[in-house]
């Protein structure tokens, strides 16, 4: 197609825009020749000034006249390893040789985590210490006024896991190294400790256990979920007596379930949770719900337990304590574990449901007592495996 060399039908003069009111293809055809033909405005447009780049593009520039020369990034302009990792700047603005600051790509680092919320009681600083960790949703405050017993005889350390009450929440991936790392932070001071978790926690109980065996003396697991994989979790969910169980199986529905309670139910939980203590249902609302849904996808529902357990030295005692009606941990399974296990010790409360620590403080603490003393846990029954047949919920608070 020739160059037009000057206004014609349609045309501007100069051949670069076309005038108003003109056919739709002779102002298309107009724009292609304008695009193409060095010097004009159109062109300038799409393809910037002379020796530079495209305007807009994302191409680097370089030195004019320097054929070869090392390419340099325009300001501002980020590659995709830069976009996901981070910019990092080189020099100050125009340092290169007027050509602005280079970017380069920063390895991707794991967030700053602070330490987590300990509260420490007893007063024996040399004794047995005894280490508390709550389950999901769970605080300080599900065992701090129900651990007096244990205070005038050991040292008492209460926990907030990672992404939980009083303890960082990153935005992060809340993986069972992660937990532990943070875990073994805060317990490196102690030695050697007992570790007594419920739910959540016990499942980070074993893993903690597992990595650091040498700095535990024994485990007290309460309401333990026991799940072959991920989909043996969601079949018993969906699947089993849990009300509304189905929710929990669905990331999406879980984090919508997290911030509508956190957000609007609040403040209603203590009268709408009549089964738990007040200040239990309270702090049910500290956390997120990444910490909230991550936590229990990695650790509850993909994390093998039962392999770490097994793997533990035998002098390591352990002691599972389960509710008879807990419809979120399948006693079945417990049962299953221990059964091939006979230095392994099962209480189960048989009135109790997921919370036997809040059903019968006293029946637990003199289980977790006879656990960190040496005393035969089989006081209560000389078999392997006792079933604790006295009243779980009369001493409820």
């Amino acid at each position: 197609m020739a160059w037009p060399r000057r206004a014609g039908r349609g045309l501007a003069p100069g051949g670069i825009v076309p005038r108003r009111g003109c056919r739709k293809d002779a102002r298309r055809v107009a724009r292609r020749c304008g695009e193409r033909r060095p010097g004009t405005l159109a062109h300038r447009a799409r393809h910037g000034p002379p020796g530079r780049g495209r305007a807009g593009d994302s191409h680097a520039r370089q030195r004019p006249g320097s054929r070869g020369a090392r390419r340099v990034p325009r300001a501002g302009i980020r590659n995709d390893s830069a976009r996901r990792s981070g910019p990092v700047i080189d020099g100050a603005a125009g340092g290169l040789g007027g050509h602005g600051p280079r970017v380069r790509s920063q390895p991707r680092r794991d967030p700053v985590i602070g330490p987590l919320h300990a509260e420490v009681r007893g007063s024996l600083a040399d004794g047995p210490t005894v280490v508390f960790l709550p389950g999901l949703g769970g605080t300080t405050r599900y065992w701090s006024s129900r651990v007096a017993a244990l205070e005038r005889r050991y040292r008492v350390v209460l926990v907030d896991l990672l992404g939980f009450g009083d303890s960082p929440r990153p935005w992060a991936r809340y993986s069972v190294e992660r937990h532990v790392q943070s875990l073994a932070e805060v317990l490196r001071p102690y030695g050697r400790v007992t570790l007594v978790g419920h739910s959540l926690g016990a499942l980070l109980a074993i893993a903690y256990a597992a990595r650091e065996p040498e700095r535990v003396g024994g485990l007290a697991l309460l309401g333990m979920p026991c799940f072959t994989g991920q989909r043996d979790a969601y079949e018993h969910y969906r699947h089993g007596p849990m009300r509304a169980g189905f929710l929990a199986t669905n990331v999406v529905l879980a984090a919508a379930t997290c911030i509508m309670t956190r957000r609007l139910l609040g403040r209603l939980l203590p009268y709408l949770l009549r089964h738990v203590p007040r200040e239990v249902a309270e702090d049910l609302v500290k956390h997120n719900w990444r910490s909230a849904t991550s936590s229990l996808w990695e650790v509850v529902y993909r994390y093998d337990a039962l392999a770490d357990l097994e793997s533990l030295p035998r002098r390591i005692d352990v002691l599972f304590i389960h509710g008879g009606r807990d419809v979120m941990a399948p006693l079945a399974a417990v049962e299953r574990a221990a059964a091939g296990h006979p230095w392994w010790r099962l209480n189960v409360f048989p009135d109790s449901d997921h919370h036997p620590f809040l059903r019968d403080p006293r029946a637990c603490l003199r289980l977790i007592d006879g656990l960190v003393s040496g005393r035969a846990v089989a006081a209560l029954g000389t078999e392997p495996t006792a079933r604790l047949t006295e009243g779980a919920g009369s001493d409820s608070p």
